[in-house]
């Protein structure tokens, strides 16, 4: 069941990632998300900070906080 779950997150984060690359702020957003927290792929702070940024340049109020939030949890 475990390997089920984990298959299936890595396949949703592989679809983030074809989202972002597409422009799709929403799926920056998600990708970010999935980085910071080593969600179906490994942790990557550093990662996460760029695609929160991407996301919130391009207009996504979500990103903005979520990219204030890592900042203030001492992302660099």
């Amino acid at each position: 069941m475990v390997a089920i779950a984990l298959s299936a997150l890595t396949t949703v984060t592989a679809s983030y990632g074809k989202d972002c690359a597409a422009g799709d702020a929403v799926g920056c957003v998600n990708l970010g998300a999935a980085y910071a927290d080593g969600k179906g792929v490994r942790r990557d702070v550093a990662k996460a900070v760029t695609l929160l940024r991407k996301s919130c340049n391009a207009g996504s109020a979500l990103g903005c906080n979520n990219l204030g939030s890592a900042f203030t949890h001492g992302a660099p």
